[in-house]
């Protein structure tokens, strides 16, 4: 949208996507039926567009939803690693030898470190690069997401699990 909040008909490749979009692209990708679902117990997602895919989540027990995240904020690219894996119900848990020192900045503590290991064991995610192009030892699991990176996330997932 401009700054009239007209529709621009651009998809906004470089925009940062929220936790409720987020949850969308996961939930149709994965073709989740939103019928008959409760008002939510998030606080930012009554009545929004996002009400019923917060509520799903929340009965689905997808990590990140909880009443306290803000879903109108920008997603972290840890918590939409998380939100697709658990929506299209994907395995998770890799063996950690295999990937140790993989990225130096996922603490062995970290909320969604499983599944961003996982997910870089499966092929769907690669580390950051260097200037050069080549490949770094880091993921940057707390920094924004944007549309072109979620949307190639679910085409890869999409193309490997369905």
């Amino acid at each position: 949208k401009d700054e009239d909040g007209t529709p621009t008909g651009e998809f906004g490749v470089a925009n940062a996507v929220t936790v409720a979009e987020a949850l969308k692209m996961a939930m149709e990708a994965a073709g989740i039926d939103l019928t008959g679902v409760p008002p939510p117990r998030n606080n930012s997602a009554q009545n929004t567009w996002a009400s019923s895919y917060v509520a799903k989540a929340e009965e689905l027990h997808l990590p990140v939803v909880v009443p306290e995240r803000n879903v109108h904020e920008s997603a972290t690219r840890g918590e939409v690693i998380a939100m697709i894996l658990h929506a299209l119900t994907i395995p998770i848990g890799v063996q950690e030898d295999r990937v140790r020192g993989m990225f130096t900045d996922i603490p062995d503590n970290h909320p969604y470190r499983r599944e961003i290991l996982s997910a870089f064991v499966f092929g769907i995610i690669q580390g950051d690069t260097d200037a050069e192009g080549n490949p770094a030892d880091t993921f940057r699991p707390d920094d924004p997401i944007n549309r072109a990176e979620i949307s190639k996330v679910i085409a890869l997932v999409k193309e490997a699990f369905r």
